[in-house]
């Protein structure tokens, strides 16, 4: 699954460029302190979070109820 992650987030983030002013405009106003560079670190952490959720949202959504039961504890 994380393959496919990585793959989402680069197309998401870097051809897609899904809603990254709106995100950078969010960070910079909630953390004026920091580093532009700090600022994009946390930006880029949400948007590999944001694809991991997704795929996992999607994986749930397709497999079998007995392959979700053999990951839960």
């Amino acid at each position: 699954m994380k393959p496919v992650s990585d793959i989402l987030y680069c197309f998401i983030y870097y051809v897609a460029r899904y809603r990254r002013k709106v995100t950078r405009a969010n960070l910079a106003n909630s953390y004026p302190n920091l580093l532009v560079s700090e600022r994009r670190k946390i930006e880029k952490a949400y948007y590999r979070h944001m694809c991991d959720l997704l795929v996992e949202g999607i994986y749930n959504m397709v497999a079998s109820p007995q392959s979700i039961m053999r990951r839960y504890r």
